[in-house]
């Protein structure tokens, strides 16, 4: 059954409405359709708001799942006229409504649950802060000072001078292990920061921007690469060196072994062609003395003729084994002295060697230490330069494709290098917050008392 016929205005509001629908209907199609950036607030998008001439009503909670319901048909109160809107006007509305019931492979995301953009990420920069970056709070240094406020009066410039110099140390003690920690971070971070570039280092040879950063990489390995060939090459001729002089000690010392072993073989047959000596010596010597007895015995007697006679051919006798003795002892002595002097010249080449050895061994230490520092420095540098690619990988925001656990790693170097670079300067500015003229004054005012003292003491001792 048809509505009853429309009156003119009636007719015209609907065409208003009609109109407006289409319009929301494209604007609404064309902000869905376009591509834009994730809103800055995902509660609250940047969508304009549409003034279609309804009123407002209250936004629906159903789920996902409920269904659709048509939507309501405006009173006539909202828009002043009493006949009902025919078919085709409500037609056109359904449309509408329908249209945007946008395909499954529209466009649309909904801003609550679009992915999070490279850029909108907190991206590491792998750089320590600079010591004026950020200023400081009086507040917290403040309670670091144990000396408190400057006094008002002079004679309390002593205690204060020795509260600051007290302070002054336990500061001191604490700024020390927060540098040592924060070397060590920082040391971690540029590992990091150095696998980094290492990981990406044939991605980034097409980009043009990396180009300067990769020529300069390129020549600290070279340089790394002459100065451990220049290391190794010295290390093998310095070990075949000393090897070469050791072996040479080797075979000398067994030489004066040798030697020394004939030189105790000459001595002991020197000693016993002596005692050999020392024995027909001492035979010819008893003969000698017996004779001599018999000779001063007064008077004439055949018997001691004879006995004289006989004393005479055995002392005859002996004088050949006698001298055959001296000979070899003389013999000897030459003996022992060729040992002696080829055992003190073995010795001196024994010597002679070590000193070669040690003073090799101190070139050695000292161009390998050259040549090891010279290495370590090329591989320093190789290390900077390569931390230096990877900060500048970090600069991109993204436009180099990184991985998300070596962003939340450097994230956290990054956290960690700048609380400990804050509470460095805490303890420096801390140590720096002193009156400086009421120290002074203090510490003038405590040699004054010194000194006076000092008169006293001696005024006192010559007076």
């Amino acid at each position: 059954m048809r509505a009853p016929p429309r009156g003119p205005c009636s007719a015209r509001k609907g065409f208003y409405l009609a109109f407006a629908a289409r319009a929301a209907h494209d604007t609404i199609l064309h902000l869905a359709m376009a591509p834009h950036a994730p809103p800055r607030d995902n509660s609250s998008p940047e969508i304009p708001d549409l003034d279609l001439g309804l009123s407002q009503k209250p936004a629906s909670t159903a789920g996902p799942g409920a269904t659709r319901q048509q939507p309501p048909t405006p009173s006539s109160a909202a828009f002043e006229f009493d006949a009902s809107l025919d078919d085709d006007l409500m037609t056109g509305l359904a449309d509408v409504a329908l249209a945007l019931d946008l395909p499954a492979g529209a466009n649309v995301q909904d801003p609550a649950n679009r992915p999070e953009s490279p850029r909108a990420r907190r991206w590491p920069t792998g750089v320590t802060p600079e010591p004026d970056s950020a200023l400081i709070d009086g507040a917290l240094v403040r309670p670091l000072r144990s000396w408190g406020d400057p006094p008002k009066t002079w004679w309390q410039t002593p205690f204060y001078a020795l509260q600051v110099y007290q302070g002054h140390r336990d500061l001191l003690g604490a700024v020390n292990p927060i540098t040592a920690e924060l070397r060590q971070v920082e040391a971690k971070r540029d590992q990091c920061l150095t696998a980094l570039a290492m990981q990406l280092r044939s991605m980034l040879a097409s980009d043009p921007r990396f180009a300067p950063a990769l020529q300069a990489l390129q020549a600290t390995e070279a340089v790394c690469d002459i100065a451990q060939t220049q290391l190794q090459r010295l290390q093998t001729q310095s070990s075949s060196e000393l090897q070469a002089v050791e072996q040479a000690i080797a075979t000398t010392e067994t030489h004066v072994t040798e030697l020394q072993a004939a030189l105790l073989a000459a001595q002991q047959a020197l000693g016993s062609a002596e005692t050999d000596l020392q024995r027909e010596q001492a035979r010819i010597q008893r003969l000698k003395i017996e004779r001599r007895n018999i000779e001063q015995v007064p008077g004439k007697n055949p018997n001691k003729e004879r006995r004289l006679a006989e004393l005479s051919q055995q002392a005859t006798a002996l004088l050949p084994t006698a001298d055959a003795c001296n000979g070899l002892v003389q013999s000897r002595r030459t003996e022992l002295k060729q040992a002696e002097a080829q055992v003190a010249q073995k010795q001196s080449e024994l010597a002679n060697l070590k000193l070669r050895r040690t003073a090799l061994e101190r070139s050695m230490n000292s161009s390998v230490t050259s040549a090891s520092t010279a290495m370590t420095q090329a591989c320093e540098q190789q290390t900077t330069v390569l931390a230096d690619l990877g900060r500048a990988i970090l600069q991109t925001k993204g436009q180099v494709p990184v991985a998300d656990a070596p962003l939340d790693e450097l994230m956290h170097y990054d956290d960690a290098v700048t609380t400990l670079c804050q509470r460095k300067r805490l303890y420096l500015a801390a140590l720096e917050s002193y009156d400086h003229g009421a120290v002074k004054r203090g510490l003038q005012v405590t040699a004054l008392v010194v000194a006076l003292l000092v008169i006293a003491c001696l005024w006192r001792a010559l007076g």
